[in-house]
This record gives structure tokens, C-alpha cells and sequence, in this order.
């Protein structure tokens, strides 16, 4: 369960930084904050 936690904040931590990295095809610019839901960890 802690891994699935740990695991699903770094990949939005690697999403944010996607976002703040301008691309031609990807990414806006802006500093955006891309968070975690935790519905899919479950019991």
C-alpha cells in the first residue's frame, strides 16, 4: 500500500514537470500542480 501511494505522487510529481517544460507537442508552461487521487487504492 505504501508503495502504490509512493509510486502514484512521484508520477504526478513527473506530470507537473512535464507541464512546466514547454514543448511544440506537449506542456503549457505554467506551473501547474497535477495531483493524486486515492480512490483507486482502495482497502
Amino acid at each position: 500500500m505504501t508503495y502504490l501511494v509512493s509510486i502514484d505522487i512521484f508520477m504526478c510529481g513527473i506530470a507537473t514537470l512535464l507541464q512546466v517544460w514547454r514543448n511544440k507537442f506537449f506542456g503549457i508552461g505554467l506551473p501547474v500542480v497535477l495531483g493524486c487521487t486515492f480512490t483507486a487504492v482502495g482497502r
